[in-house]
């Protein structure tokens, strides 16, 4: 028998229908039950989208999912201080009829947190609680995916809402409230609360689990977007195989990012010759310096206006 073992991916249009049937089952509604519009908001990455799979040989069944995105701070801001019921279905919803989306794209997440003032809003998430399901190990994985897939991006506030038609609101509250969260007064009309944090309230406390999200630190290595997309998969702990797959490119293009990195990060960060008589460091051996300085400073990998030449 072949060991399962749960693995985290960046989320692809084909994960959506089956992240859409978990979503439901929790009792989501409305634009969440859209497929079509999710998609399209994920090709246009405006959603940070992460799936958690289960594997065991062939056999892959996703078995949960988290979905996040990002707007400016003002405009969070005006949400919280005006109580906005139903705020999440308002940013995916928007752009129908031909209005901008809500929710910001590639090149506004980065001129937003270029200025100190990006937002990140937990939009969703969802595990997959059916008999046999590993859920105790999904929610740690989906935990520890988040941290890491928020940091670096130095933010001003980050928000969730809880919506009481759905299973997991009250667990849900509960666990935001335990992180220290403020709150919002539940919306009269559809009964949905905002709960947040802020930089002011992670300064006051250095050892929060969450203090990475808000660290504004500048990317020294000026990647390019594609660049970016090769590190964050290999930080994960996917192989050239995988990589190239998720990104839809061929072994020979991802090999020219990888040496177009490397290049990069030995002119900045600089590059210890080997020893004499070592052999030269190749594939694996030499990008585990470079993952692990990626790792350790995730803002190399985030959105960042392109630098001057």
């Amino acid at each position: 028998m072949v060991a399962a073992r749960l693995r985290a991916r960046p989320a692809r249009a084909g994960d959506v229908p089956a992240c859409v049937e978990l979503l439901a089952h929790e009792g989501a509604r409305g634009a969440w039950l859209d497929v079509a519009r999710l998609q399209s908001l994920l090709a246009q990455r405006r959603l940070l989208w992460y799936v958690f799979e289960e594997a065991a040989g062939s056999r892959v069944v996703v078995r949960g999912c988290g979905i996040s995105g990002f707007v400016p701070a003002a405009r969070a801001t005006q949400a919280l201080r005006e109580g906005a019921g139903d705020w999440v279905e308002a940013l995916l919803g928007a752009g129908r009829g031909g209005a901008a989306p809500a929710l910001l794209d590639r090149a506004g997440q980065a001129h937003w947190r270029a200025a100190a003032a990006l937002a990140g809003v937990a939009l969703n998430f969802a595990i997959d609680t059916a008999p046999g399901t590993p859920a105790d190990a999904v929610a740690a994985l989906a935990q520890t995916v988040f941290v890491q897939a928020h940091s670096g991006y130095g933010l001003a506030l980050m928000l969730a809402e809880v919506r009481p038609w759905e299973g997991k609101a009250p667990a849900y509250r509960a666990s935001l409230r335990a992180m220290g969260c403020a709150e919002t007064a539940p919306c009269s009309r559809s009964g949905t609360q905002l709960l947040w944090l802020d930089a002011q309230r992670i300064a006051e406390a250095p050892y929060h689990v969450l203090q990475p999200l808000f660290v504004r630190d500048a990317p020294r290595l000026g990647l390019t977007p594609a660049q970016q997309d090769v590190l964050e998969l290999a930080v994960l702990g996917a192989d050239d195989r995988s990589i190239a797959l998720a990104l839809g490119v061929s072994p020979h293009t991802l090999h020219k990012r990888w040496r177009a990195i490397h290049a990069r990060a030995d002119a900045v960060l600089g590059h210890a010759p080997p020893p004499a008589g070592a052999l030269p460091r190749r594939g694996a051996e030499k990008r585990a310096p470079l993952i692990e300085y990626v790792r350790l400073h995730p803002q190399e990998i985030r959105p960042w206006p392109p630098r001057r030449r």
